[in-house]
C-alpha cells in the first residue's frame, strides 16, 4: 500500500497540488511530466514477498508490471503476470517507476547509483520503501536537482530520521515519509 501511495502521489503531484490549493492557488502551473498511470510501466527491483503484494494493486491502476530479481525462479514470474527482465539497467531504462523492494546487504548497499539514475527515463520516478542505504542519496539527490529523474517518493533515508537540513526537505519533486 505504501509503495501504491508513494507513486500515486509522485505521480499526480499530490504534495504541489496540496500545497497550492493550501496557499489559495487553485491552479499552480504547469506540473510536467503527469500523464495517466495506465499502460506505463513499473519496475519492481526484487520479487519477494512484498513486491508481489504489489503487482496486483499496480495492475488495477492498469500498469505494466516487470520486475528484476536473479534469485526467485520463473515460476514466481508466471504466476504473477510479471515479465522477467534480466538486467538492472534494462529494468531501470524500461520503467517509468522503479520500486525498490531489496534486503540491505554487502550486494544491494548502494545498489542504485549514479550510474543506475544515468539509465532512468527524464520522466521516471524512484519509489523506495525497502531500506535507505540500498540508494546513494547523495546522488539521488543530485539527480532530482538535475532534472535526471522526474521524481521520488521515499519511506526509507540513509540517515533516520533524516536530517532537517538535508536536501532533499527542500525539494518540490520528492514525497517524504517517516519510514511508516
Amino acid at each position: 500500500n505504501q509503495t501504491m501511495m508513494l507513486l500515486l502521489a509522485s505521480a499526480k503531484k499530490m504534495h504541489i497540488l496540496d500545497k497550492a490549493v493550501r496557499d489559495g492557488r487553485w491552479r499552480p502551473g504547469p506540473l510536467e511530466p503527469m500523464g495517466p498511470i495506465g499502460g506505463e510501466t513499473l519496475g519492481l527491483v526484487a520479487l519477494g514477498n512484498i513486491a508481489r503484494t504489489v503487482v496486483p494493486r499496480a495492475k488495477a491502476f492498469g500498469l505494466n508490471v516487470i520486475a528484476y530479481d536473479p534469485y526467485i525462479g520463473e515460476g514466481v514470474f508466471r504466476a504473477y503476470g510479471v515479465e522477467r527482465i534480466n538486467t538492472l539497467d534494462e529494468l531501470l531504462k524500461r520503467s517509468d517507476y522503479v520500486s525498490l523492494h531489496t534486503p540491505l546487504n554487502p550486494e544491494t548497499f548502494h545498489l542504485i547509483g549514479p550510474s543506475e539514475l544515468a539509465f532512468m527515463k527524464p520522466t521516471a520516478y524512484l519509489i523506495n520503501t525497502s531500506r535507505g542505504s540500498v540508494v546513494d542519496e547523495e546522488a539521488l539527490i543530485v539527480a532530482l536537482d538535475q532534472g535526471q529523474i522526474a521524481g521520488a517518493g521515499l519511506d526509507v533515508f540513509e540517515q533516520e530520521p533524516l536530517d532537517v537540513e538535508s536536501p532533499l526537505n527542500a525539494m518540490d519533486n520528492v514525497i517524504l515519509m517517516p519510514h511508516s
